[in-house]
Formats: structure tokens, C-alpha cells, sequence
């Protein structure tokens, strides 16, 4: 077990703010949309990034064969990479609700996993697993996206539910996560339903959205929680 006790910060204990700056965050901006930058331009074709999903550009090989693991790759790096936040977030939330912030740690750890294996899979997703890609993408989203909610609940209790000499929560975070959390999900919500559609002209545009949104969290969150 012994090796695996330098890995116990990375997973379930909290990096400092320098570390999730300077590398955490930075390296997994790069591998998620890097990577999905350079599949779109090594297609063979075409591509439209306001109604072809995300998925598309790893999850069908034939869409690009050579390729197409550069995007699914990228998308598991990324999602290993912001495990960190998990129990940064919950640690610096605790104060305000302790139960509260464990339980959004868990949900966002579990959502960063699920995307860790809908990357794994998602490269011989359309032949091998033809379903289950898109349920581990959907369902990582929305843990995802449930996590930041009840973060925000949480940062929203420690602000106005405590006594004004113990507010330890500014307003800059307070107003930069309601802007954050409530566009962001909706985001991932409208992909969703756009996907679900014959004719899903934005499903890609709402997936763009969703993901940068999420990745402006995740950069207030290292900047504007207190130490």
C-alpha cells in the first residue's frame, strides 16, 4: 500500500491552491479542449460545432478513424486531472455544512470518474459498447453539474445563513457561482434534449457552453474560496 499513499492527496485529500493553478487546472484545460481542438482539425471533413456533439468527435470511429482517440484520450486526462477539486471545494465548505459539502465532494468525484470511463470507452464505443458511452457521458454530467449545485448551496448558507462576523464566503464568489450554476447545468440539460432530437441544430453549442462554464467553476473556485 505504500506506493499508493502518495496518491491519497490527488484523490481524496486537498492540493493547495498554487498546485490547482499551476498545474492541475491548466492540465486538464489542455487535455480537454486541446485535444478536442486538434481531433476537429485532423477530421477528414467538415465539422459543425454547434449541432455535432462533443462525443461525435471520440465515440465513432469511422467519423475519424485515424484519430479518433486524440479526443477520447484527452477527455479521461481531463476528467483525472479535476478530481483534485472534489476535496478542495468540500474542505473549504465545510465550515458551512459539513454533511453537505462531503456529499457534493462524492458526487463530483463520482461524476469525474464516469467521465475518466466514458473516455476510456468511448473510442470503440460505437462497435463494442454502442450505449453505454452516452449513458456514462450523461450520467457524469449530471453529477457534475448536481455537484456544483449543492457547492453553491453550501457557499449560499455559510454567506447568509451564519452571523455577519462569520461570513467567510465574499460576495464576488457568491454572485461569480449563482451566474455559473445556473447556466451551466441548464446547458447540459438543453445538449440533452437537443440530442434527443431528430434534428439537434445546438446540441454541440450547448456542450461548448456547459463545458467552459464548468471549467470557469472550477477556476473561481481555486481563485475566490478561502484558504
Amino acid at each position: 500500500m505504500a506506493p499508493f499513499r502518495g496518491l491519497l492527496p490527488f484523490f481524496f485529500d486537498t492540493l493547495s491552491r498554487r498546485t490547482l493553478l499551476a498545474f492541475i487546472l491548466p492540465a486538464a484545460l489542455v487535455s480537454y479542449f486541446g485535444s478536442l481542438v486538434l481531433a476537429i482539425g485532423l477530421l477528414p471533413g467538415s465539422h459543425d460545432w454547434r449541432s455535432t456533439t462533443i462525443s461525435k468527435l471520440a465515440l465513432y470511429p469511422q467519423n475519424n478513424p485515424t484519430y479518433g482517440w486524440i479526443a477520447s484520450t484527452g477527455i479521461a486526462l481531463a476528467a483525472g486531472f479535476i478530481i483534485p477539486f472534489a476535496g478542495y471545494i468540500g474542505r473549504r465548505l465545510r465550515w458551512a455544512a459539513p454533511l453537505g459539502s462531503q456529499i457534493g465532494a462524492g458526487i463530483f468525484r463520482i461524476g469525474a470518474v464516469g467521465s475518466v470511463l466514458a473516455g476510456v470507452i468511448a473510442y470503440h464505443g460505437n462497435s463494442r459498447f454502442p450505449a453505454l458511452h452516452t449513458l456514462l457521458a450523461r450520467g457524469s454530467a449530471f453529477a457534475l453539474g448536481a455537484a456544483m449545485i449543492v457547492f453553491w448551496a453550501c457557499a449560499l448558507r455559510g454567506r447568509f445563513g451564519s452571523a455577519a462576523g462569520k461570513r467567510r464566503y465574499g460576495p464576488v464568489l457568491i454572485a461569480s457561482w449563482s451566474i455559473l450554476v445556473l447556466s451551466g447545468p441548464s446547458a447540459a440539460v438543453l445538449s440533452a434534449l437537443e440530442a434527443a432530437k431528430r434534428f439537434h441544430e445546438l446540441a454541440g453549442l450547448y456542450e461548448w457552453a456547459a463545458s467552459a462554464i464548468f471549467f470557469l467553476f472550477l477556476l473561481s473556485s481555486a481563485l475566490l474560496l478561502p484558504e
